[in-house]
C-alpha cells in the first residue's frame, strides 16, 4: 500500500498510494497507519503478542493524508523490512471507538476480496471487494474449508470437492 519510501537517519517516510479504500468504501489515510501501530500496544485491542514485532518502532507520525512517518529506536533493514512487508493496515474510523479487539469484529481490508462469511472451524468465503484498487477485478467467491482429517481432505481432492489441501509435518 505503500507509493514510495524513504530512509532518512532514523526514519522511514513511507507515502501510501492514494485512492486505496477498505471494503466498506473508506478512505485508507495515514491517521488508520498510526492508528494501526498504535492498537498493538493499546490492550482495548489486545495486541500484545504481536508488540514484540513493532518494539523498534518509537513513533509514528503523520505529516499529511498520505505520509507516514516511523521514527525508529535504532534503524535497521529488518524493522524497515517488518513495517513495509508485514503491517496490515486498519481502519481508525471503523475500529477506535471499539471497546473490544479489532481481531473479534467484522475484519475490513483493503485487497481484491473481502470476508463474506466464516464458519468457526468449517469453512471461510471471501467474496470480490468492490472498492478494490488494483487492477483484474476479481468475479469469483472464494471458500477455504477446514478439513482436519488427511484422508478426507485427499478423497475430497480426488472427487473435485477440493482444490488443495495442506499436509503437515506431524501427519
Amino acid at each position: 500500500l505503500a507509493e514510495s519510501w524513504n530512509v532518512a537517519g532514523d526514519k522511514l517516510v513511507v507515502s501510501l498510494r492514494r485512492g486505496v479504500k477498505f471494503s466498506n468504501g473508506e478512505s485508507m489515510t495515514a491517521d488508520d497507519v498510526k492508528f494501526t501501530i498504535e492498537s498493538y500496544f493499546d490492550d482495548r485491542f489486545q495486541g500484545q503478542i504481536w508488540r514484540g514485532m513493532w518494539a523498534n518502532v518509537s513513533r509514528t507520525e503523520i505529516k499529511d493524508a498520505h505520509t507516514v512517518i516511523f521514527h525508529f529506536k535504532e534503524i535497521s533493514f529488518e524493522s524497515v523490512k517488518l513495517v513495509l512487508t508485514t503491517l496490515r493496515i486498519l481502519s481508525k474510523k471503523a475500529y477506535a471507538a471499539s471497546e473490544k479487539s479489532w481481531r473479534s469484529q467484522n475484519i475490513l481490508g483493503t485487497g481484491p476480496f473481502k470476508l463474506k462469511r466464516c464458519q468457526t472451524n468449517r469453512s471461510v468465503d471471501f467474496e470480490p471487494n468492490p472498492y478494490w484498487w488494483g487492477t483484474g477485478k476479481p468475479e469469483h467467491l472464494v471458500k477455504i474449508k477446514s478439513v482436519a482429517d488427511y484422508k478426507l481432505a485427499e478423497m475430497m481432492v480426488k472427487k473435485g470437492e477440493l482444490d488443495f489441501y495442506e499436509v503437515s509435518a506431524s501427519v
